[in-house]
């Protein structure tokens, strides 16, 4: 990564951005356009084919094939556009950050903790302008817990110390922040971990095993009765082809109503299960030195396999489930009972991994918060990690100022709290920062200049 400060080297990526915008936006155009004449070639061939029976319905195939491949190369398109769009929007709020005006732009009307916390209120660790806005950048709800949590409640010092050792680490990699950022679609961090874990471990719906093989038996039979139809263009042919569909449509009404069940399951927590797939991988992959961030990639392995194939997997079959609400794909998927093979799937992946999401989500949530402590490191290299040293309880500050007030407006002061004063210290602590390591009576807490970026 660039030497350069955090302001100038967002500004330079968010230049390289819109460039890339305007090339993903005329490449979106082009293949909209050529999709249109794709179906219309398609239209022309079957009326040839079918009506005027001037060529073979084979030849349909052919603009089919392409029209698929255009569709795919299209949504990849949109999904980078999406990327680079949420790029955008992440680096635009760090340089907000950076010049103290990102009151009102980031997660304010999350987490709020009770009136009768400590002191959350006094702090302003919640709500429009508060700590919690000016560090959170976790997508997902289990990061934004786990990063509350870590500021409303204590931690002990080897705890602190780990957490410390773990955002050096992690301070310089932006690139490994922006691919958090913009990996997968955007996330709905409403969905509760709690749902996730209880809908992994909830009792099976489908719960026969046969019909994952007569599935796929019935979707090639018929596929052979429609090319026999075409190829053959007989009444026995054809009269074999209804036959085929209706021991088809049969088959799929005996298990719509679970089929269903099951793919609404997948549609609630297909977004977040993408993205997850992708954060975990880079996890997985990335040469980590700190013993947490170790112990993160640990943790997201199951019995010696991948966490984020595994999810990776779940993600492919949402997808597929996905296209059950695109009109141009209900014959298709309908001959090839689709969604059926995939509710069968998507049951199996649930049996053999719904008991290991709590500790992936766990893990990825601790994550996700180191990773936006990191960013606040990152974008505020002047304030310092606090000293937590054993010995005569006090908290020691130099030139420290308000996290929450533009470095411009605030006051630097140096503020030395010792046995007698740490009750006390407790109420004015607002004007200190976000250390309240002094409710911790055992150790003693020393910051060095600047204001305090803790991982308490």
């Amino acid at each position: 990564m660039s030497k350069t400060d955090p302001k100038t080297e967002y500004r330079s990526r968010l230049a390289v951005l819109a460039a890339s915008l305007d090339r993903y936006a005329a490449s979106y155009a082009r293949i909209a356009v050529a999709r249109l004449g794709v179906a219309l070639l398609f239209v022309a061939i079957a009326w040839m084919s079918l009506l005027e029976r001037w060529m073979s319905g084979l030849w349909l195939i052919v603009p089919l094939a392409v029209f698929v491949a255009l569709a795919i190369v299209h949504s990849r398109i949109a999904e980078a556009q999406d990327r680079v769009r949420r790029a955008v929007a992440y680096y635009e709020l760090g340089v907000a950050r950076i010049e103290d005006r990102w009151a009102g732009l980031g997660q304010s009307d999350v987490l709020p903790a009770g009136d009768s916390h400590l002191y959350a209120v006094d702090l302003d660790i919640f709500g429009r302008g508060s700590l919690f806005e000016l560090i959170s950048t976790a997508r997902t709800r289990t990061g934004q817990e786990t990063l509350a949590r870590w500021l409303l409640e204590p931690a002990e010092p080897a705890e602190i110390l780990a957490r410390q050792e773990a955002l050096e680490e992690l301070r310089s990699m932006l690139d490994l922040r922006e691919d958090m950022a913009t990996l997968g679609t955007d996330v709905v961090a409403s969905i509760h971990p709690d749902s996730i874990v209880a809908w992994g471990e909830a009792p099976d719906s489908l719960t026969s095993r046969w019909p994952r093989f007569a599935a796929p038996f019935l979707a090639l039979v018929t596929v052979a009765g429609i090319l026999s139809a075409l190829v053959n263009d007989t009444r026995e042919a054809w009269l074999a082809l209804i036959a085929c569909l209706v021991v088809e449509w049969l088959f799929v009404r005996q298990f719509r109503g679970r089929v269903e069940e099951v793919l609404a399951g997948a549609d609630r927590h297909g977004r977040e299960f993408k993205f997850l797939s992708k954060l975990v991988e880079r996890i997985e992959s990335h040469p980590f030195r700190s013993s947490k961030l170790r112990g993160f990639q640990a943790s997201i392995r199951t019995a010696g396999q991948s966490s984020s194939g595994q999810l990776a997997r779940f993600a492919r079959l949402g997808d597929l489930a996905d296209m059950r609400r695109n009109p141009m794909y209900v014959l298709f998927l309908f001959f090839l009972i689709a969604m059926t093979q995939v509710a069968f799937a998507l049951e199996a992946w649930r049996r053999e991994c719904g008991p290991a999401l709590s500790g992936w989500l766990a893990a990825i949530g601790e994550f996700e918060a180191l990773c936006a402590l990191a960013g606040y490191a990152y974008e505020h290299p002047a304030d310092t990690f606090p000293e937590i040293v054993e010995g005569r309880p006090t908290f020691d500050g130099h030139q420290v100022r308000h996290p929450l007030l533009p470095a411009s407006g605030s006051v630097a002061n140096d503020v030395r709290l010792g046995r007698l004063a740490a009750d006390v210290g407790r109420q004015r602590l607002q004007h200190v920062g976000q250390e309240h390591a002094v409710a911790d009576h055992r150790y003693q807490c020393r910051l060095g200049n600047g204001r305090s970026a803790g991982a308490r």
